[in-house]
């Protein structure tokens, strides 16, 4: 290899004598240094030094020729030189002394290093980018010699391989490789060195690798070949394309998949047809049937089931049917207008008694700046909407449900929310949730029936709209589905559906909603301000005594509470005077509202002076409580009421007039909203207060020097009376209420023979009235033995495989046990699955017992 001119540097020449002065400066020095000769002959050499070693430079020099010891002389080393312009570059300097007779002089030789040094430089970070990448690189790259055995082994390839690279570096990469690979490759690298005929390099192809632990992955291998120094070298740059692999086999499995479901659809969607013409006889003929008044009860029962399970058969084939016509293409939307939050209230009446047997509570939320008149598919949002609250409805056992309706960023696209309190579901079970036939565990089917299709035709109806729906899930928590939809507003002229129903929003909207504790120790009085508070949007915490409320309190998050006053354990002014002293330690207010029958000047005086901000009298008149409410918590609490609230149709099926001689149930009805909650509250005070006369006249004579006892049930019975509207009694308890309030016990003790009178009347209309299924049907007080007893008597009857033996002791089953615990064992016994229906008694006698137990 041959050195031309231009790579070999140039060397200068300067000398000096004895004190360091310059006496010969030749024309490579001038060309390094920039000085002519003239201009540093006879000056000091330190000039074309830098600091420290300018002022050091004579120092040295003295030393040397006092010892004769030398650090530079007669060596060479590197030094860094300076430029006439003051730069500074890497010179090789090498010094050597000279003697002429008596002179001594110093020659030094000068390399400039400049070139050298910023070739190295350039090497050492070449070296350093490609060390980097390596280092860095995502994808495992091996170098490999002539002979198969590894070079470099990145640490990419040490994540993939299981090896470290002192490990892998030395032996042949065929330990990387799966037998029968691993035996052939030294054979094929051998030939390609000997023949240059590539299989592998210069292309890629994939092929399998082994890892350490033994485990074979998939893998996209590129060869490329090289020299370094002469000799053969190999860069292998591999993928992992295990995930490629797993989702072209997911992809071909879906395909397969959507092809079986399709040849299914077809399959179902033709027998569905053919099913429904029998089905449509049986349902008619069985109609035609039950017309018959001469068949015998026992008789009429057989034939109405056998109508039930029809309908039940039927809705499933209709289910299967929209699922194929969905998947076939043939669902098409209508686009008319109609009324939204009419449509929306009128859907929700149709589940509205179904949730009343579970005392649940369903609420609508309309945000106040959407359209009411819009174009769509009321049709198809229907039945989206209706199958969404079937599903809350089946799925919560307590709580509420509520449909919020509400703007989006997007115009003319309104988001709708099914919110429900009930079992819930894992992150496992909601990725099932949108696949046709099938729901979230296998056992919701076995528990709660249905087919799993309910929410595959929501899915497909949505997206047929061009609309999203998905869903969060809380297991044991609840439930929300989503969905959003296109629904542009009508032309102000056009005519649209659902118009004509008449359903007013609540006649005072509050411009807030809070976190309210109420407190108050009659079930039947919570029960209605809960629905109350609950419809309009507030969230609701309930305490049955002034010492709970304190516990509550203490707890924290309410803006207001509304307390009772009249109480046992604690009532409302202890509990207020021990909540403002643990107010006085925090420095807080919290707005306390009495709630009270109690409303004279001298009653109201003593409310506040124990603390209480603001009185609302019994029965509450809740525009005038809600507006008390936002005038009393201060701003800045509470949350923002983006919406107005839905008032359902009411159902027209339920008579009430037969209350009249008892009560003005109308205006009961414009305080409890809710029909079917107004009934089971009229059936609770049946069962519970219709010897309050007897019982305040039995506490009179029992306490001869205390009133306080005796009033105590009267001034229950009146606020209870009061808000159910049985006007007789309350005016009565109110009379009698005031009269021991005032000490006059006999005048008490006269009103109590009409006050008996009026209780039976009411109790005989609340008897009278026509009540729907279950949906207010209270319990008996509870007996642990006779319930006991019954469910003995109730696993022989499933014995006998016949649901005439059952059907009366669930009957007086149903006397101790809500309908909504015993739902799944009728399930069971309708379907004639003895086996479970005697599983979920036994299940349900486990908890129930042990709870009365514990109590």
């Amino acid at each position: 290899m041959s050195t031309t001119n231009a790579n070999i540097a140039a060397v200068g020449t300067i000398t000096i004598d004895e004190m360091g002065r310059i006496t010969a400066f030749d024309d490579v020095a001038v060309r390094l240094f920039g000085y002519e000769s003239a201009e540093v002959v006879g000056k000091n050499v330190s000039m074309l030094m830098p600091e420290p070693y300018h002022s050091q430079h004579d120092g040295y020099l003295a030393r040397y020729h006092q010892t004769s010891t030398p650090h530079v002389i007669g060596k060479g080393r590197e030094v860094t030189g300076r430029r006439k312009d003051g730069s500074l570059f890497p010179v090789w300097l090498a010094v050597n002394e000279v003697t002429f007779g008596a002179n001594r002089l110093f020659v030094g030789c000068i390399v400039d290093l400049s070139d050298l040094k910023a070739t190295k430089a350039d090497l050492l970070s070449s070296t350093e980018v490609t060390r980097a990448i390596l280092e860095t690189a995502v994808n495992p790259i091996i170098t490999i010699g002539a002979k198969g055995h590894i070079c470099s082994f990145n640490p990419a390839a040490e994540r993939m391989f299981q090896y470290t690279a002192s490990e892998a570096i030395g032996r042949n990469v065929n330990m990387l490789m799966p037998s029968p690979y691993r035996e052939e490759h030294d054979g094929y690298l051998s030939r390609y060195l000997q023949e240059g005929n590539p299989r592998i390099i210069g292309v890629g192809r994939e092929v399998t690798a082994q890892r350490k632990d033994g485990s074979i992955v998939p893998i996209h291998l590129s060869v490329g070949a090289m020299k370094i120094s002469g000799e053969p070298m190999f860069v292998g740059i591999i993928s992992d394309i295990s995930e490629q692999k797993r989702h072209e086999a997911e992809l071909q499995a879906k395909k397969a998949a959507e092809a079986g479901s399709r040849a299914k659809s077809a399959f179902l969607a033709h027998m569905s047809h053919e099913i429904r013409t029998p089905m449509n006889a049986i349902l008619g003929f069985t109609e035609l049937a039950l017309q018959d008044h001469t068949l015998s009860p026992e008789t009429a029962k057989h034939l109405d089931t056998i109508y039930g399970s029809a309908r039940a058969l039927l809705t499933i084939i209709n289910d299967i049917l929209d699922v194929s016509r969905l998947e076939a293409g043939k669902y098409k939307l209508e686009i008319i207008g109609f009324h939204l939050p009419n449509m929306i209230a009128e859907t929700v009446e149709l589940m509205h008694q179904r949730a009343a047997e579970k005392d649940l509570i369903i609420s609508i939320k309309y945000d106040r700046h959407l359209p009411q008149r819009v174009k769509g598919d009321p049709t198809r949002l229907r039945q989206v909407i209706l199958n969404l609250l079937s599903n809350a409805v089946k799925f919560t056992n307590k709580g509420s449900i509520k449909v919020v309706v509400s703007a989006t960023s997007k115009p003319d696209r309104i988001q709708f929310d099914v919110i429900d309190s009930g079992i819930g579901m894992s992150e496992a079970e909601m990725t099932k949730v949108f696949e046709p036939f099938m729901q979230a565990d296998s056992s919701i089917s076995r528990r709660f029936g249905g087919t799993g299709l309910g929410t595959t035709i929501c899915k497909q109806i949505i997206e047929l709209m061009n609309g999203d729906i998905w869903l969060e899930s809380q297991l044991g928590v609840g439930t929300t589905v989503h969905f959003v939809v296109p629904l542009p507003e009508t032309e102000p002229d056009q005519i649209c559906l659902y118009e004509e129903i008449q359903n007013k929003s609540e006649d005072f909207i509050p411009p807030r909603l809070f976190n309210v504790l109420l407190v108050e120790d009659l079930e039947n009085n919570a029960y209605l301000a809960t629905i109350r508070l609950k419809q309009i949007g507030h969230e609701v915490e309930w305490a049955k005594n002034g010492l709970e409320a304190i516990a509550a309190y203490q707890k924290g998050g309410h803006d207001l509470i509304l307390m009772d006053v009249m109480m046992p354990v604690m009532d409302g002014l202890q509990a207020t005077r021990e909540i403002r002293q643990l107010e006085s330690l925090q420095e807080k207010h919290i707005p306390i509202i009495a709630l009270t029958a109690s409303v004279m000047k001298e009653d109201e005086m003593k409310y506040l002076e124990a603390g209480m901000d603001a009185i609302a009298g019994k029965p509450i008149d809740f525009d005038q409580l809600f507006s008390l409410m936002e005038a009393m918590v201060p701003q800045g609490a509470g949350r923002i009421n983006h919406a107005i609230m839905i008032e359902m149709p009411v159902n027209k099926n339920i008579d009430l007039t037969p209350l009249s001689p008892a009560a003005d149930y109308q205006k009961a009805m414009k305080n409890w909203v809710d029909v079917y909650a107004y009934i089971k509250a009229l059936t609770q005070f049946s069962q519970q207060q219709i010897d309050d006369a007897d019982i305040i006249l039995h506490l009179l004579e029992q306490h001869p020097d205390d009133v306080e006892p005796a009033r105590a049930v009267a001034h229950a019975l009146k606020g209870l009376a009061g808000n159910l509207a049985l006007s007789k009694v309350a005016d009565l308890a109110v009379h009698i209420d005031g009269h021991l309030k005032s000490g006059r016990r006999d005048e008490a003790s006269r009103l109590l023979a009409p006050l008996r009178q009026a209780l039976i009347e009411a109790d005989n209309c609340i008897q009278t009235l026509s009540l729907p299924n279950d949906a207010s049907v209270l319990l008996k007080d509870f007996d642990l033995v006779a319930v006991q007893q019954l469910f003995q008597q109730l696993s022989l009857a499933l014995d006998e495989l016949n649901p005439d033996s059952t059907e009366p002791i669930m009957k007086q089953i149903s006397e101790y046990v809500r309908g909504s615990d015993l739902a799944e064992i009728y399930h069971h016994i309708e379907r004639f699955d003895f086996h479970s229906a005697k599983k979920e008694l036994r299940k349900l006698a486990q908890s129930l017992l042990a709870n009365r137990r514990s109590e």
